[in-house]
């Protein structure tokens, strides 16, 4: 019978550990696209999202809705041939997972810093979908949003 305990809470522990490692890995993918995205770097920015045409990045502009990887590399090289960087303080995320499914939330701001030097920063928010393929996570929705202020 202790055996049993005893491998049953080594087998819970493992479990937690994995998880925990997994979890890494999803905070992992929003910290590669921020430095993607602050570095102008389009094809490392594109290969977050899973290969297929049913991807959605959908920003916060009423024009900012893109459905597959073409649409949204387009999307990628234009906004990121803009005079400005972006990034974003992705301190206060979110993560969760479900076997090959995971998502995670993220509420922070963004910091536009113009190329004239102008910085602007604002609160926003960011959520991504993303399925697991082989050892990594491909995002399949990317919501990105600017609350609305009272």
């Amino acid at each position: 019978m202790r055996r049993f305990l005893l491998l049953l809470t080594t087998l819970i522990m493992l479990s937690h550990l994995a998880n925990a490692q997994n979890g890494q890995d999803i905070k992992q993918t929003l910290l590669d696209f921020n430095s993607a995205v602050t570095n102008k770097d389009i094809a490392k920015a594109s290969t977050m999202f899973d290969n297929d045409s049913n991807v959605i990045l959908a920003g916060s502009g009423k024009e900012e809705l893109h459905k597959g990887n073409a649409a949204i590399r387009k999307f990628l090289e234009k906004f990121l041939s803009q005079p400005f960087r972006v990034s974003w303080n992705m301190s206060n995320m979110s993560v969760n997972q479900n076997k090959e499914t995971a998502w995670a939330f993220v509420d922070g701001t963004a910091t536009i810093q113009h190329d004239k030097g102008q910085v602007v920063e604002m609160h926003y928010r960011i959520t991504v979908v993303m399925v697991k393929k082989g050892k990594t996570w491909k995002w399949k929705l990317f919501n990105g949003s600017v609350p609305q202020t009272n």
